[in-house]
């Protein structure tokens, strides 16, 4: 659907928010998983696949359940869906077009079935794409997740490193291709993404419209004015990465830091240095002198923002910010495959009896179309 211009894309359709969301598919899948009496073992560590050094079949893998050893023999294959690495900081470094990125999701997913499937030979392929645009991200050792979060008021601006806008802020970018547009690499006065972190900057109007951030058995206001589950907070267990939500005045969020708060631009800017590269305050006042101009006429000549959403931030402050940077759901880099979900070798060769399914080795490429595409990977 996110690509109805291309042969056969206007026969493609999706479903907004059906009910039950995404939990109402895991339940049906696990269902089937329970009538068919397929076990599940927890605490497996130290995975490795059993290559026949003949036929180069894959007969079984040995894994840790704690400290103790098991072997199991598969009687007709092994299925690899262990996710991406999207918790893997060396290899995002090694592999991703830019860094860093930070992504929401699992953090047990550090690409062990990457390191499986070449111990056998396979080849590997789309390692360098992602799903995903962009995240806020607090450095909080607490909490290793990326949020989504999104101001309920117009009075603020995005910057790059050197205090510039470089987008119309309320063009909300693809929620799973729009990271491309942090590749862009600064060489005369930087050597590094000048996009990265991305600083938003806003005034006390944004945090008076609401919570940034979803909270517990709330809705996530999203950029059009639709609305995402606060991803059934109150479901996951607080060992698997559940949230106990965002405070509804985002207080509790200023108050951690996460939302950094300050009287003036210097202050804003020292405390925003400390988290990550940040600009200068002269260079985050010359563009809001510009960006607050364009407010008043009602015109962004350089980056079209339409005008209903054209909001000044007050330069008598408070002011807040907070980083962004490119992530979002997964990585979609592993094993490559054929049509037969069967991983192949590097002369694409299928080594038998060895299988991938979901975000480990996804199909997709450098465009991502979700609404069904992942159900289509399993």
């Amino acid at each position: 659907p996110e690509y109805s211009f291309l042969p056969g894309g206007e026969g493609c359709q999706s479903i907004a928010d059906p009910p039950g969301f995404g939990m109402a598919s895991f339940e049906i899948l696990d269902q089937k998983r329970k009538d068919l009496g397929v076990e599940v073992l927890f605490d497996c560590h130290d995975e490795h696949l059993i290559q026949n050094p003949d036929t180069k079949e894959i007969v079984g893998c040995t894994t840790m359940i704690g400290s103790e050893e098991k072997t199991v023999k598969a009687r007709k294959g092994v299925i690899l869906c262990t996710g991406g690495f999207e918790f893997n900081e060396d290899m995002k470094r090694k592999y991703l077009k830019c860094y860093p990125f930070k992504f929401e999701g699992w953090k047990y997913n550090t690409g062990d079935g990457i390191k499986m499937v070449q111990n056998v030979g396979a080849q590997l392929w789309h390692m360098n794409n992602i799903i995903g645009s962009y995240n806020a991200y607090f450095k909080d050792f607490e909490w290793p997740y990326a949020f989504t979060v999104t101001p309920g008021a117009n009075n603020y601006v995005m910057l790059d490193r050197l205090g510039k806008r470089w987008i119309a802020e309320s063009t909300f970018l693809s929620p799973h291709v729009g990271w491309h547009e942090f590749e862009k690499f600064n060489d005369s006065t930087l050597a590094d993404f000048e996009r990265i972190p991305t600083w938003v900057i806003a005034g006390q109007e944004v945090i008076d419209a609401g919570p940034l951030g979803a909270v517990k058995g709330g809705v996530l206001n999203t950029p059009g004015g639709s609305t995402a589950i606060g991803m059934a907070l109150e479901d996951i267990p607080s060992e698997c990465g559940g949230f106990e939500g965002w405070s509804v005045d985002n207080q509790t969020e200023i108050e951690k830091g996460w939302i950094i708060k300050a009287d003036t631009l210097e202050e804003l800017c020292t405390k925003m240095a400390a988290v990550d590269n940040a600009p200068d305050a002269a260079s985050v006042q010359a563009t809001l002198e510009t960006y607050n101009a364009n407010c008043d006429e009602g015109n962004d000549p350089a980056f079209d923002r339409t005008a209903d959403t054209l909001a000044p931030v007050s330069l008598d402050g408070p002011f807040y910010a907070w980083p962004l940077y490119p992530g979002g759901c997964s990585t979609l880099g592993g094993p490559k495959k054929n049509t037969e979900a069967n991983v192949v070798d590097c002369n694409d060769q299928p080594i038998p009896r060895l299988y991938a399914a979901g975000c480990f080795g996804n199909m997709a490429g450098h465009t991502y179309g979700i609404s069904g595409g992942n159900n289509a990977e399993n």
